[in-house]
């Protein structure tokens, strides 16, 4: 090939010279950059950063990271969450799981999981001067870099199902011979473990790491309201019924329905955190979440208010003359 392309450029060159050449790493990295920002033409579990059901933890206050300098013990909640992590570890496995080969070290040091979502912090450590060269190079994530697996049935006979995950590198934990990434999964099914294998490592070599779910708590809602914008309808109001909310230290789940023909829409939802201050999903998840928030006044759910707090554990004083409710969180006034 080279030399045909050599002789082609000899007859269209008139000075002739070297014919420029394609670098094949660079070309990989293309591809892959190419892939990875096309949903359709990607595997869902290539290289991102997914945050979406992960910002609902920041929502009820109970999963955060503290500073890495701060705190001086990095886990998965410091990747993936903002604030004060103290209330979520007892959530959190800090066993390390461990596989190696001539070449590589693949770890799990700490990772956390409801029974939808499940996180990892993921550390890759080179053993050899080639295997540090190609860890360190830009084309080391591909599409083929980590498989993620849920485990379940027979903990004899497993039966593994390759899942679709996201991850990203935190280049602040990165050394001269280790990278680190964030790793999760989202609608996993029932599985009582992960498996991750890694592709730069030698065929049938894996890490599996138990999962203890945290249950998550399910309100039925059965709400009517209106719907906010997204990326296939940025104009939002469609009509939007709010069936159920399952909400976990880790994630939100919502079953929701809307009418076949008016656009994709999704639930508005405001946040009011313990200073009183209301945010929008927008704002708590960030762009990355895939979210638009309209802020309009008329957006939002008509929910039975003592229904709601009773299914919350919230205490409810109605106060009919003043046609308002005051309500109490673990001592807490909310309203």
């Amino acid at each position: 090939m080279r030399d045909r392309m050599q002789a082609l450029w000899d007859d269209v060159v008139p000075l002739g010279g070297a014919c420029p050449q394609a670098d094949p790493a660079a070309v990989k990295r293309r591809v892959n950059a190419a892939l990875n920002a096309v949903p359709s033409e990607r595997r869902t579990y290539m290289r991102q950063k997914i945050r979406f059901a992960a910002a609902a933890a920041a929502v009820v206050g109970l999963l955060a990271g503290t500073a890495l300098a701060a705190a001086g013990q990095w886990n998965v909640l410091d990747f993936y969450f903002e604030g004060d992590n103290t209330p979520a570890d007892d959530y959190v496995n800090h066993e390390t799981y461990s596989v190696s080969d001539d070449n590589y070290t693949l770890s799990v040091t700490s990772s956390v999981a409801d029974t939808r979502s499940a996180y990892l912090l993921v550390t890759v450590e080179a053993k050899t001067d080639e295997a540090r060269a190609a860890l360190m190079a830009d084309d080391f994530e591909n599409i083929s870099t980590f498989d993620l697996y849920t485990l379940s049935g027979d903990t004899a006979n497993p039966e593994a199902a390759l899942c679709g995950f996201g991850y990203g590198e935190d280049e602040l934990l990165r050394t001269d011979s280790s990278r680190s990434y964030g790793m999760s999964t989202h609608e996993m099914g029932p599985a009582y473990a992960l498996r991750l294998r890694a592709g730069f490592m030698e065929d049938g070599l894996y890490v599996d790491i138990p999962l203890t779910s945290v249950e998550p708590l399910s309100l039925e809602i059965n709400a009517d309201g209106t719907s906010f914008g997204t990326t296939n309808n940025v104009k939002g109001g469609a009509s939007l019924t709010l069936a159920s909310i399952s909400l976990s230290p880790l994630s939100l789940h919502m079953e929701y329905s809307y009418p076949a023909g008016g656009g994709e829409a999704e639930p508005l939802l405001l946040f009011r955190k313990t200073d009183g201050t209301l945010l929008s999903w927008g704002q708590v998840v960030g762009a990355s979440g895939g979210m638009f928030a309209t802020g309009s006044e008329s957006s939002g759910y008509s929910v039975p208010v003592r229904a709601l707090c009773e299914g919350l554990g919230v205490e409810c004083i109605w106060d009919n003359e003043a046609q308002t409710a005051a309500m109490t969180y673990r001592g807490v006034p909310l309203f």
